[in-house]
């Protein structure tokens, strides 16, 4: 039966299983912990985080022959809901994910075929809410990633193992001030393609970045292993405004009241965040196709300062 299978490895010779739940079918990946972060009433409870083939599917776990759904959410683009991975195992309010098959299909935020990593704040486990993503550099299929301290560590099938600072995330949870620090391409030959890689499962699938000595060992489909070390790690450099057809429009100047009403509407979605296109009104919306949260959010930042 698919879904989450439990196990006591009390003694590993001889592993005991405890239970399941199928109330929401195929479980690709989950990462199951005690519970240690802001929702009061699940505090040392054993939770797991299901990656469902189209939802984020949170479960209380505690009672193994009697599991519950604490929460299921699905998101723009949904197509293969695969791995994820919370921001701090002791202190749980992030949550940064996957979808494998949304570039190969052209779904969503990654109908452009680049992968797209989507943000999640998990703060509360009954409504968890997807507030942003980011986009990757090259065009490729994102899979397993790993937070390590500040650092988010994918494997991204022939785009190879791509490394993240996402310290920033607390302060902007759209996603638009995380950065690319580091990478190691498993196919250079695909570099000179539309995008700088191919859509095509090939390459890294996983790596494991938890070594003291800083190493990753990356592993391949058909290339072998990789051990791999980041020479220097450079903070994120703040993003400029460049004027694309997102600002234009929040600001544009031959709209009397334009920057006005974008200022006003602006103070109000930076506060709150969340990935609704319905609440950014139709200007900018029509300005900013696709990645719209995470376009507006940027060109939100841009905006001048209003005057009393």
């Amino acid at each position: 039966m698919g879904g989450l299978h439990f196990f006591s490895l009390e003694d590993p010779s001889n592993p005991v299983a405890l239970g399941c739940d199928g109330q929401d079918g195929y479980v690709h990946d989950a990462q199951c912990l005690i519970y240690r972060g802001p929702d009061a009433k699940y505090q040392g409870r054993d939770i797991c985080y299901g990656y469902n083939e189209d939802t984020l599917t949170i479960y209380d776990v505690s009672d193994k022959k009697n599991s519950k759904i604490i929460s299921r959410t699905s998101y723009e683009g949904a197509t293969f809901t695969h791995q994820g991975w919370v921001n701090d195992v002791n202190w749980q309010e992030w949550l940064f994910m996957d979808d494998e098959y949304d570039e190969d299909d052209l779904a969503g935020p990654a109908a452009d075929g680049y992968p797209v990593t989507y943000i999640w704040d998990i703060r509360s486990l009954d409504s968890p809410k997807q507030t942003g993503l980011f986009k990757h550099t090259v065009k490729g299929i994102d899979h397993n990633q790993y937070v390590v301290g500040d650092l988010l560590v994918q494997s991204n099938y022939g785009a190879g193992v791509r490394v993240w600072d996402v310290s920033s995330v607390p302060q902007d949870p759209t996603g638009g001030s995380v950065c690319e620090i580091a990478y190691f391409d498993i196919y250079p030959e695909d570099d000179s393609l539309p995008g700088g890689g191919a859509i095509q499962f090939s390459g890294t699938w996983s790596s494991y970045a938890y070594f003291k000595s800083g190493f990753i060992f990356v592993n391949t489909i058909e290339r072998g292993a990789y051990l791999v070390k980041m020479t220097k790690k450079e903070a994120c450099k703040p993003k400029t405004c460049n004027a694309d057809n997102c600002l234009r429009a929040l600001r544009a100047s031959s709209v009397p009241g334009r920057l006005e009403e974008s200022q006003k509407f602006c103070g109000e979605f930076t506060k709150t965040v969340i990935a609704d296109v319905t609440v950014v009104p139709a200007y900018a919306a029509e300005a900013c196709p696709t990645n719209v949260i995470s376009r507006v959010s940027s060109a939100c930042s841009c905006l001048p300062t209003p005057t009393a």
